[in-house]
């Protein structure tokens, strides 16, 4: 069981958003057991009990985190938002995504999805993080401590908020590839130093 006070009360340095965020993730991974988050003697607001589930979904999809992510001790406005969340996925969390970036329409959704992956990413496997979206080694402390407030804040702004850093040699390697020679370039490369295939700021 994972116990939120306990995260909330340490003083490590790190978001303990993004602490309790890793511990779930982590469960999820290597257990079968549903993951049980108790939210005993917390005052936590829906803005970061949505900062935890929505990445959560973003990564594992909507179903599996009905039936393994389990919330106890939720106050009955948390409990009540989050079943009826989870009963109305689709349009529920498009509805709170937007709610911060009205009239931008699909270059909001491009910036917001890749964030939130990109930070999934970098938390989760950073050296693959580096091969995945081309971002330099100073880039994963930020995609890593960003949290969802802020990537709407960056989505809102209705352009496109990040740039290809791959070299040129290293997409030409990249194209003259077919899809089988690509996956195992990548899973090779995510093994490797990156940082030379990338332009230097």
């Amino acid at each position: 069981m994972i116990e939120v006070h306990k995260f909330l009360k340490k003083q490590t340095g790190h978001s303990p958003t993004n602490s309790i965020l890793s511990a779930i993730v982590s469960h999820l991974i290597n257990y079968d057991s549903d993951c049980l988050v108790d939210l005993a003697g917390t005052k936590v607001k829906y803005e970061w009990f949505q900062d935890i589930v929505l990445p959560l979904i973003a990564e594992f999809g909507g179903n599996v985190i009905s039936q393994r992510l389990k919330f106890i001790n939720l106050t009955d406005e948390l409990d009540n938002e989050y079943r009826f969340g989870m009963q109305n996925i689709d349009s529920y969390f498009e509805r709170r995504k937007n709610l911060a970036s009205p009239n931008c329409g699909d270059i909001s959704d491009i910036t917001f999805e890749h964030l939130i992956k990109c930070r999934e990413v970098s938390r989760r496997d950073p050296i693959m993080a580096l091969a995945m979206f081309g971002i330099s080694d100073e880039m994963l402390s930020t995609y890593q401590l960003m949290d969802i407030d802020t990537i709407k804040r960056i989505s809102s702004a209705g352009i496109i908020c990040f740039k290809p850093t791959f070299t040129d040699e290293y997409l030409s390697r990249i194209s003259a590839l077919n899809s089988s020679e690509i996956d195992v370039f990548l899973n090779l490369s995510a093994h490797i130093d990156m940082q030379g295939l990338y332009e230097q700021s």
